[in-house]
Formats: structure tokens, sequence, C-alpha cells
């Protein structure tokens, strides 16, 4: 079981200070606020290129996480030859089992700015 901790030490988040979250762990909705909460935070307070500061996040909690780890396990399962797909087969199951994903993406306009 992957552990993830969480010590914050910024005045903006106490309440998340020494807050464990570990990957069976079932949190009511309203504490998922406070992971969205925090991904925010570290966006906003990350480096970025040419501080464009454009970077976004989708948060992913439940079933909704459990259906976008299904397509990626199905759609591997569907591309890879199946001696690759067995490699990688635990590692996707994994992710599934995780109590969430974040997916960071940067639009394309910050990537040309970045670029030049």
């Amino acid at each position: 079981m992957t552990e993830l901790s969480c010590v914050v030490n910024t005045p903006e988040l106490p309440i998340l200070a020494g807050w464990e979250l570990v990957a069976a762990s079932r949190l009511p909705p309203e504490r998922n606020l406070l992971l969205i909460f925090l991904v925010n935070h570290a966006i906003k307070h990350a480096p970025s290129p040419f501080n464009v500061q454009s970077c976004r996040a989708i948060v992913l909690f439940g079933a909704e996480h459990e259906k976008l780890w299904d397509i990626g396990m199905e759609e591997s399962r569907k591309t890879l030859p199946p001696p690759v797909f067995a490699q990688y087969e635990g590692k996707i199951q994994g992710y599934r089992d995780a109590y969430g994903t974040v997916s960071l993406a940067l639009p394309i306009c910050a990537r040309y700015i970045a670029r030049d």
C-alpha cells in the first residue's frame, strides 16, 4: 500500500497539517474539496516557464477515477502485445487502486510561449 503524506506548513492550509492519506482511505465528499484545494495551491505556487502559470488540473475521485483506469486497462490490453501488457498490468491496477487521479495539463498557448 502506497502512502502519501501531506505535511503542509503554510498559513493558508492549517487544516491539512500532518494529515495522511493512504490508498485505502475513503473520505467523505467534503474532504475531497480539501484535496482539490491542495492541488490548486500547488499549481498556484509552483514555478512555471516564463511565469505563465496556466497549468490546469483534472481531479477524479471514486467511480470516475476507477472508470478512467478501467478504460486505460482495456485500451492497453487491446493495443499492447500480451508480454508487454503483462509487464504493465500491475502498474495500471495500482493506479486504479489509488484514492484518486490528478491529471495536469498545460494549454497549447502556454506551450508556444514557453517554446519561443
